[in-house]
């Protein structure tokens, strides 16, 4: 029973920080994507 009380908490802080992570890589992606969007047209205006 001790080991079953020991090991759940770990099992949910490691998907926790699994979904974390994932959630801010998506956010750095869509900001990535968006950053070069607005430079893309930026440099297009320019010309």
């Amino acid at each position: 029973m001790e080991v079953n009380e020991m090991t759940k908490p770990n099992i949910i802080n490691g998907l926790d920080l699994m979904f974390s992570s994932l959630e801010l890589f998506l956010v750095d992606t869509n900001l990535l994507f968006f950053l070069e969007r607005r430079f893309g047209k930026g440099l297009i205006t320019m010309n």
